[in-house]
């Protein structure tokens, strides 16, 4: 990636949805980009030193992203998932018109029966748009993208359950992220996704990353932090 040379500092944003988190602000705009989580903050103001890239596979949110001017002159968007292998790949889409929990995984069937004894349809039922085909990239090749003179100070990941499985994709070069906040479950939590080829718990996250000298943050359920 031929980033400018004023560029010191990126952030990583894998499964993006439509609001990322944080965001880069745009040169010329004297105003903080607001965006993150129910549009209340997370928008970075524009720092010609800071770059975000954005990793998201729904067609329709990229096209978003880009209408609604997310997509900036500090910021690029892949369109793909991050998966364990490169190539193609079914992706699920459980919940409203904006893909809200989509993924690599399958939704578990305990979930499922579970919904359905309720009275509902399916798995989130709501808009749900089911199964269709993503482009996959392995973490290993959005961060060669980056130049090794790039600090990468964050890397947050939203993946529904496909979170660990990427992040081993990256191999020993997830060493040269600061800090990781991705989502896991903790003990006795219900599992709401499988057949991901790593468990997505925080165990699992645990045993990836402590040996490349990460520690856990206080975080160890829902959303972890290292």
């Amino acid at each position: 990636l031929d980033l400018p040379n004023t560029v010191e500092y990126a952030y990583i944003n894998v499964g993006t949805s439509w609001d990322p988190w944080p965001g880069c602000g745009t040169k010329g705009l004297p105003h903080e980009i607001k965006n993150g989580h129910n549009n209340v903050g997370g928008g970075l103001p524009y720092d010609p030193s800071v770059f975000c890239i954005y990793v998201e596979p729904l067609t329709r949110v990229n096209a978003a992203l880009h209408e609604r001017g997310l997509i900036t002159n500090s910021s690029m968007l892949i369109h793909a998932a991050v998966g364990p292998t490169k190539g193609l790949a079914p992706f699920y889409e459980y919940a409203g018109v904006s893909g809200v929990a989509s993924s690599l995984s399958a939704i578990s069937d305990e979930i499922l029966r579970k919904e359905v004894k309720a009275g509902g349809k399916g798995p989130f039922s709501s808009g749900a748009r089911g199964q269709s085909f993503t482009t996959v990239v392995t973490l290993k090749d959005v961060l060669d993208i980056i130049p090794d003179r790039v600090r990468i100070l964050q890397m947050k990941t939203d993946m529904q359950g496909f979170d660990v499985s990427a992040l081993a994709s990256g191999g020993e070069d997830v060493r040269r992220i600061d800090e990781i906040y991705h989502e896991c479950y903790g003990d006795g939590e219900a599992v709401e996704y499988e057949g991901a080829p790593i468990d997505n718990t925080f165990r699992e996250a645990k045993a990836l990353l402590e040996p490349m000298g990460f520690e856990a943050g206080l975080s160890r359920n829902h959303d972890c932090n290292w």
